[in-house]
């Protein structure tokens, strides 16, 4: 439940910039900044964590033990067999999902945008049939692992093995998306159910017409 809570909660905090903007015809926020940021709040106090486990002996590592340091540093030992679990701080695969998703938000919001644009669609609408296919995506992908891959065997070492994608973004994506639409619907909500903001429907004033006067002789 706690991991849940958390994709769906990262889900509607980060994308909800990401979609306003969308709704107002504006710029959406500058993707390196966004990653910039993320990496800012999410990585020193992994690292502080991950360092503490080291000094205390509750991480291991298989050789070369360099290769696993880096692994772990980068949040990408879910794409290494067994380097899940077994190795650095087992609950960080969490984290590498996490960061997967901040690097994917800004192109999602990108894709999202650029085929309203290009199909004429309404923001909201964009948004909730983009979403929907996103969540449709993880569902998919979870259920399948589950079913044919999750007891695969890998050989040991390998690279981006299959019996790993319970642990990648796309198995969570419906979980992030649950989020993400509950940011659509916040953003549209705020704006009381107008993907722009109204324009002002008043006409401009014109100047009052001039009269004739006549000047009585004197």
């Amino acid at each position: 439940v706690g991991v849940a809570a958390f994709f769906v909660l990262s889900g509607f905090l980060l994308y909800r910039p990401f979609v306003s903007s969308h709704l107002d015809g504006g710029r959406p926020p500058g993707a390196g900044r966004f990653w910039v940021r993320r990496g800012a709040r999410i990585l020193p106090g992994y690292w502080l964590a991950f360092a503490g486990a080291v000094v205390l002996g509750t991480a291991w590592f298989a050789r070369p033990r360099w290769l696993f340091y880096a692994l772990n540093l980068g949040l990408l030992q879910s794409y290494r067999r067994d380097g899940v679990i077994y190795f650095g701080l087992g609950v960080a695969w969490t984290l590498v999902i996490e960061a997967s998703f901040y690097v994917a938000v800004p192109c999602i919001a990108a894709v999202v945008r650029s085929v309203a644009r290009r199909r004429g669609a309404r923001p909201v609408r964009a948004e909730v049939v983009g979403l929907l296919l996103l969540a449709v995506t993880g569902i998919t992908v979870r259920t399948f692992w589950t079913l044919r891959l999750r007891d695969r065997a890998g050989s040991p070492g390998a690279w981006f093995p299959l019996r790993q994608l319970g642990y990648w973004l796309p198995a969570y994506l419906d979980w992030f998306a649950i989020g993400m639409l509950l940011a659509v619907g916040s953003a549209w909500a705020s704006r009381g159910g107008r993907s722009r903001p109204p324009r002002s429907t008043s006409a401009p004033t014109s100047a009052a017409p001039r009269t004739k006067t006549s000047l009585s002789s004197p």
